[in-house]
């Protein structure tokens, strides 16, 4: 809450500052229509910055909040048993008991894990493969070492908004990082659910890594130096052959009508 209301103070401020300017306030130099279209060209939307930020923020912030959520949910029983069960977070208060400071909780922390751990993969999954091809584009201006501005990237602002999370990736592995923000998940659940036995969850713990390991090693998905030199010699390779079928075409027309100028 602190950092959202230091974004929130900053961007209070860039929007002020950009008003005034706009205005002619508090720029020293009038510019001209020209200077003024480029700078907006390149000049990031207020909006996309909030995204940006807020997307980065929860993105990072998703182990604590998962982890947080969950630990509602976690109550122990007593030993000597009793009866009762008691929140692992905090052992004073008693579990399920009307008025109780865990009952109370339950409510924030469903909405905190659907809107955490529900919507805002769903959200990514959505928007990554609505503009999987947007992605895919990005990335091989990056692997070209292009695209930093909007003059040579025509998916600048997409590129700035949600670029954080996929950045890291080869274009054909867009979504990888969900698969980073499942295996969260799955440690943050089992570390909850199974805290009276600790065994079990170690070896389940163990299990997912093991499985999500293999995984990354099988295919591979961060985009390296070596893999962006792979990427740039595929392309050059794949135009070159489209070079190559058409000058056979072309002879084969030579072939046919016995015409030598084309």
């Amino acid at each position: 809450l602190i950092g959202a209301f230091g974004i929130a103070v900053i961007l209070t401020y860039e929007a002020c500052r950009r008003k005034l300017r706009d205005n002619g306030i508090c720029s020293k130099v009038k510019e001209t229509s020209l200077q003024r279209a480029k700078r907006l060209r390149n000049e990031l939307p207020l909006k996309t910055q909030v995204i940006a930020m807020f997307i980065s923020m929860v993105y990072f912030l998703y182990l604590t909040i998962s982890r947080s959520a969950l630990s509602i949910f976690s109550c122990l029983p007593t030993k000597p048993h009793t009866g009762k069960t008691y929140m692992t977070a905090d052992p004073l208060q008693e579990c399920w008991t009307p008025g109780g400071l865990q009952l109370r909780l339950v409510p924030w922390a469903l909405f905190a894990l659907l809107a955490s751990c529900g919507a805002f993969p769903a959200f990514i999954y959505w928007k990554f493969h609505k503009n999987k091809d947007k992605i895919h584009e990005d990335q091989l201006q990056r692997a070209h070492g292009r695209g930093d501005d909007a003059a040579t990237n025509s998916f600048y602002h997409f590129r700035r908004t949600f670029g954080k999370l996929y950045y890291a990736y080869q274009p054909q592995f867009w979504y990888w990082s969900l698969a980073v923000l499942f295996r969260k998940f799955m440690l943050c659940a089992l570390a909850v659910a199974l805290r009276d036995n600790v065994t079990f969850q170690m070896a389940l713990s163990l299990l997912v890594l093991f499985i999500c390991f293999a995984l990354q090693v099988n295919f591979d998905p961060f985009l390296s130096m070596l893999e962006r030199a792979q990427i740039v010699r595929k392309e050059a390779e794949d135009v070159i052959l489209n070079e190559i079928k058409k000058l056979e075409r072309a002879q084969l027309l030579v072939r046919v009508n016995g015409k030598t100028y084309y």
